[in-house]
């Protein structure tokens, strides 16, 4: 149970060096201290226009980032699925930890990336060379990224309609 680890297992006593701490992990995030702090990675405290423009770097294989064969190895599945307790399912990585498979239950596939215990979704799509980046201006303990994902999928059947569009005019094989 995710809840029951922040509250008394090791992330909790993690965060409780803070001495004038509050009592759980999300409400640490969400203090003006460390809200002024770009640690994308770490607590998720960034916005999308940054993590969109990490993306493109990420996707466009200039080597600003990764080289295109650092990108070709990145995206290779890491090894077995492995059990994600936050989300209570197994999950498969790619070969530097991003997540391959977990937009696909949401009507999403191919969408490789994280997406954050508060609710924000940092997703790239190789075939198309997209990026979606959304991110929320407060942490609440929620697992499922319920606006995320519905704005994630609005903006995957446009790059779709998009495609055909333009297969159906003739400008894409």
């Amino acid at each position: 149970n995710l809840l029951k680890v922040l509250k008394d297992g090791p992330v909790r006593r993690a965060f409780t060096l803070f001495s004038d701490g509050p009592a759980l992990p999300v409400h640490l995030a969400n203090t003006p201290k460390i809200r002024s702090l770009p640690l994308a990675s770490a607590c998720g405290v960034s916005n999308a226009r940054s993590l969109a423009a990490i993306g493109n770097q990420i996707l466009s294989g200039s080597g600003s980032i990764l080289s295109p064969e650092g990108l070709r190895s990145a995206l290779l599945a890491g090894g077995k699925a492995l059990f994600d307790e936050g989300i209570g399912r197994r999950l498969a990585f790619s070969k530097c930890g991003w997540g391959l498979d977990r937009f696909a239950e949401f009507g999403c596939p191919g969408w490789i990336g994280w997406a954050g215990v508060g609710g924000s979704v940092f997703v790239l799509h190789p075939p198309t060379r997209s990026v979606f980046a959304y991110t929320v201006s407060g942490m609440a303990a929620e697992q499922y990224k319920a606006r995320g994902v519905r704005i994630l999928r609005a903006f995957d059947e446009a790059i779709k309609a998009d495609r055909s569009f333009e297969q159906a005019q003739g400008k894409h094989s």
